[in-house]
């Protein structure tokens, strides 16, 4: 999940920065209103701050984020030289042993 903060005079103008770089999917978590920072705040008229939310996104730098397909994330859990899926693989297969080891002791101690 990417989040992100937009400031700007108008929600139609920070709705706007929003979906440019986070894509129609995303969603607005908080709004409010803000005061600019410094001695220049006192006088200064309120913006609008919002804090934006989009979920599954794959980053690319020539482009606006894009949310990922299905058969993207069906690729990265078949794929296996990711690193990530091993890391997974390994630590399930820890958590069976570890959940066997624990039947086996309470069949133990039920037993004696």
């Amino acid at each position: 999940m990417i989040v992100k903060k937009y400031i700007g005079n108008s929600i139609d103008e920070v709705e706007k920065m929003m979906e440019q770089e986070l894509g129609s999917q995303a969603i607005i978590l908080t709004s409010r209103l803000v005061k600019e920072k410094g001695l220049k705040g006192i006088l200064a008229k309120k913006k609008i701050e919002i804090v934006a939310a989009v979920d599954d996104v794959e980053l690319s730098p020539s482009e606006p984020l894009q949310l990922q397909s299905k058969e993207q994330h069906e690729v990265r859990k078949t794929d296996p030289e990711d690193p990530l899926l091993n890391e997974t693989k390994k630590l399930e297969d820890e958590l069976h042993s570890f959940k066997d080891d624990l039947l086996d002791w309470y069949e133990q101690l039920k037993n004696s």
